[in-house]
């Protein structure tokens, strides 16, 4: 999937089209794929908004990816188990926050990089004026697609929700 979310960009920043077809022609698939995958996530999903599960999967595929790599390098040997940290330990409670920030930061860094990447390429494509129209429209709102897409993880991880401490009743 990240290889997905950096196409629009590429084409942005050199200018070499991944498709060759009208903006009409591309519209109209991708409007009929768009659809179909839409429904697809509406009855595997339902009752729950099915943008709100296509955020934690594009958030998460960077780990899936990795947890894939990792189980294909051991196939002789099992990779040693890491303890995921609780939020109430003692190490969590010892760090300060820019540390702790910075950690978070590293587990969103590709989303983050490719969130950059497609803002940067809008502006440089419509400046530099890389493709045609109707191909720099196209490649520009899947940008925004993307940054609409990883915006969501990367807000949740950097900016985290502070929640009121429970109070016994």
């Amino acid at each position: 999937m990240p290889i997905f979310f950096f196409l629009p960009a590429y084409m942005l920043f050199t200018g070499t089209p991944i498709f060759f077809a009208s903006a009409g022609q591309y519209f109209a698939w991708r409007g009929i794929y768009f659809l179909l995958t839409l429904a697809t996530w509406y009855v595997m999903q339902y009752p729950i908004s099915a943008a709100k599960y296509y955020k934690i999967w594009i958030g998460l595929s960077p780990v899936f990816a990795m947890a894939t790599l990792k189980a294909l390098w051991s196939r002789e040997k099992k990779p040693a188990y890491q303890v995921t940290r609780k939020p109430g330990s003692r190490k969590n409670q010892n760090e300060n926050g820019i540390k702790n920030w910075l950690r978070q930061f590293r587990a969103v860094s590709l989303q983050v990089g490719l969130f950059v990447i497609n803002f940067t390429a809008i502006f440089y494509g419509i400046f530099q004026k890389t493709l045609t129209p109707e191909l720099l429209l196209i490649a520009s709102l899947w940008s925004v697609w993307v940054m609409w897409s990883l915006g969501g993880i990367c807000k949740a991880a950097l900016w985290p929700k502070i929640w009121p401490a429970e109070t016994a009743a």
